[in-house]
């Protein structure tokens, strides 16, 4: 199929005026985020516990047990009624535009209903990072952390939330518009999805794609302040792109893939595997094409970009020049560690797989194999190509992320889901062509399915968490309702299922519910909510309320070992989580720093003040002098008291007595002497 730049330009512009329908939607929702509906949507989700998963699968086993005992009348009569049903719901060109909309519009109402119930920070430091740049850009027009600049981490991510800050009249305001914004953007990847998925396949299937993409657990990371919710569609997109460009590489077509490659770049850093994958694709379908040397020749303008941005970054790196991505340079420490790559990609691609509900994974093979083929068009290879490329892309950056210390030694389905459209494409380009199943292959397949989920042992399982690996969660979970039966075995049982599937169905809709039901059982598990009210957490923007207009205050972590009393452990918990809420919920906050021992709970760096002669603070010697200070309640200072909060008037479950004031500083900053030892509760109040 071929597609004119005219005609990409006009399908393009139809997508986004229909997705002005879904923009408004979700932002009218964003006023009832709190109402019953959006409150008996959660409800719903919570209550689909593991247990119920498994009687759902036990009920689908004796249905398509049921169908192949039936009578071969009745089964016939079941695929007549089936097919009549299909021709119904074809979906006319006309109207493709107007579906992708309300697929949009109802993927971004349900995840923003779900997400307004989250308020406080989950993935620390992370939100914290990307919210404090968006502050930056809003307030300063350039990317600053904590007052200082810092232009290693996303740049176009912060950009995206910059206006909610820069407009909101406080930060807390600021974040509901965030989760709005989030929750629409990664909505959208149903529009490049669904051309992606047009290229090989039918309208309808198309759609059917574009719906599924958007349906996946991972879009939860709406919920939360992270680059998951921009990188996601803009990622389907350079595929797309890809895909594109593959079929005729002109001069303009590249130009357009390498802009696209640089906003990808620009968002997340994994995006340099991308990259990889991108030559990776040009290789393979100029081998299975017209030779290797003929299409390396005809895309010499991307190769040479990537060759000369390749030379620039490995020597501004040497010279110790920050540059996009730069924060993430330590990962790369670990590249020669090829066995704990190894193991960490077998492992990720086995928890990704029962993500998938493993048949989608089992069918991959024979999919890319019947994509390949010599006989398939131009366009069903280059998806082909472009599914495999990317995907081991994405999975080899995953092992590599799992391998180094900053892997935590977690699953991280967290960096992998992005390709999901891909898989699902190929998967429904399998349906459609008749669930093709060459015997060798599909039969190696099957095995592999299942031997690569046994692979997992209870212990990683549950070291996983619901951001990481929410499908790790769904097992943990199960484990906790059924101790007397190992992970492993629910693992293996479940992976066998899934295999049995793609091996026996006759008809798509079996190996289809197996994806749906994967994907509503882990979503059921992905719960971001916390006990705040939409009114509590407006009360925790108190800096933004208490400031003079156009002010910015500094906020300075006391790191001290304040008590010995018995509630001392508890008050010191919660007093380093209000220093982070402060931070999150208000914009203008303008840096943070500490004194003694900085923050153990935000997980970044902050500038180290020292205490001189007379109480003097020093900043590297010289003293501080900010206009404003934010800073534990037990440590008066030289200035004006303006406002004290205390964190137990907003919520009854916050009663150890975290407080902290807003001061007007007479400058230079100066300590008056404090008790000894501090008490244990800031606001002053007993254990």
């Amino acid at each position: 199929m071929t597609i004119t730049a005219r005609r990409l330009a006009r399908s393009v512009g139809r997508h986004l005026a229909g997705v002005a329908y879904a923009i408004c939607i979700a932002a009218l929702w964003a006023g009832f985020g709190g109402s019953e509906t959006a409150r008996l949507l959660r409800s719903g989700f919570r209550a689909l516990d593991p247990e119920l998963v498994l009687d759902v699968c036990a009920g689908l086993v004796v249905l398509g047990v049921g169908v192949r005992l039936a009578p071969v009348s009745t089964r016939a009569a079941l695929v007549a009624r089936g097919r009549s049903w299909g021709r119904r719901v074809r979906v006319p060109g006309a109207s493709t535009h107007v579906v992708l909309a309300m697929v949009v519009a109802v993927a971004a109402v349900f995840r923003l209903a779900l997400g307004l119930a989250n308020h406080t920070p989950k993935v620390l430091g992370d939100e914290l990072i990307y919210t404090g740049l968006g502050k930056g850009w809003a307030l300063h027009a350039q990317p600053l952390l904590r007052g200082s600049r810092d232009v290693g981490q996303s740049i176009f991510y912060p950009l995206l939330l910059a206006p909610a800050f820069r407009f909101s009249h406080d930060g807390a305001s600021a974040l509901v518009a965030v989760r709005a914004l989030d929750a629409v953007v990664i909505a959208l990847a149903a529009i490049p999805a669904f051309v992606f998925a047009r290229r090989v396949l039918p309208r309808r299937w198309a759609v059917g794609v574009a719906a599924l993409s958007v349906s996946a657990p991972w879009t939860a990371y709406s919920a939360l302040t992270l680059t998951e919710s921009l990188f996601y569609p803009v990622f389907v997109t350079y595929a797309a792109v890809l895909t594109w460009a593959l079929a005729r590489p002109t001069v303009g077509r590249q130009v357009l893939l390498l802009a696209t490659l640089a906003v990808l770049v620009g968002v997340r850093a994994q995006a340099l595997a991308v990259a990889v994958g991108t030559v990776a694709a040009i290789v393979l379908l100029g081998a299975l094409e017209a030779g290797v040397l003929v299409a390396l020749r005809r895309f010499a303008l991307t190769l040479v970009t990537f060759a000369l941005v390749l030379a620039i970054g490995i020597g501004a790196s040497a010279a110790g020049i920050s540059v996009p991505t730069s924060a993430y340079n330590p990962v790369f420490d670990s590249v020669t560690r090829v066995a704990g790559m190894l193991k960490w990609g077998i492992w990720n691609m086995a928890d990704f797989e029962l993500a998938l509900g493993v048949t989608m994974l089992a069918a991959t093979p024979v999919a890319l194999h019947g994509m390949l083929r010599r006989g398939a068009t131009h366009a069903t290879r280059a998806a082909g190509a472009v599914t495999l490329t990317l995907g081991l892309s994405l999975l080899a950056s995953v092992a590599l992320l799992s391998t180094s210390p900053y892997g935590l030694h977690r699953l991280h389905e967290r960096n992998l889901f992005f390709v999901t459209p891909l898989l699902l494409t190929c998967f429904a380009h399998w349906l459609w062509s008749g669930l093709r199943r060459p015997l060798w292959l599909s039969g190696a397949a099957a095995v592999a399915a299942v031997a690569l989920a046994a692979t997992l042992g209870g212990g990683i399982v549950s070291h996983s968490n619901n951001v990481d690996a929410p499908a790790a969660t769904f097992f943990t979970a199960l484990e906790a309702q059924i101790p007397d039966v190992p992970v492993r075995v629910w693992i293996v049982l479940l992976a066998g299922l899934g295999a049995a599937t793609f091996l026996a169905a006759k008809r798509p809709i079996f190996p289809i519910l197996t994806v749906v039901l994967a994907f509503t059982a882990i979503t059921s598990q992905i719960d971001h909510r916390d006990d705040l009210t939409a009114t509590q957490a407006r009360a925790l923007a108190w800096v933004d309320h208490s400031l003079p207009s156009g002010a910015e205050a500094t906020l300075v972590h006391l790191g001290l070992a304040y008590s010995t009393a018995p509630c001392a452990a508890a008050a010191s918990a919660e007093e380093q989580d209000l220093a982070v809420w402060t931070e999150f919920f208000n914009t203008r906050i303008d840096a943070v720093a500490h004194v003694y021992e900085p923050n153990p709970r935000d997980g970044l760096a902050s500038r180290e003040l020292t205490v001189g002669h007379g109480g003097l603070i020093l900043d590297k010697g010289k003293p501080f002098q900010p206009t404003y200070l934010v800073i534990d309640s037990r440590q008066p200072i030289v200035g004006t008291r303006l406002h004290r909060f205390d964190l137990s008037t907003i919520h009854s479950q916050y009663q150890n007595g975290a407080s902290m004031t807003l001061w007007r500083v007479d400058p230079p900053l100066r300590f008056y002497s404090r008790p000894e030892p501090l008490p244990a509760r800031a606001d002053g109040r007993p254990c």
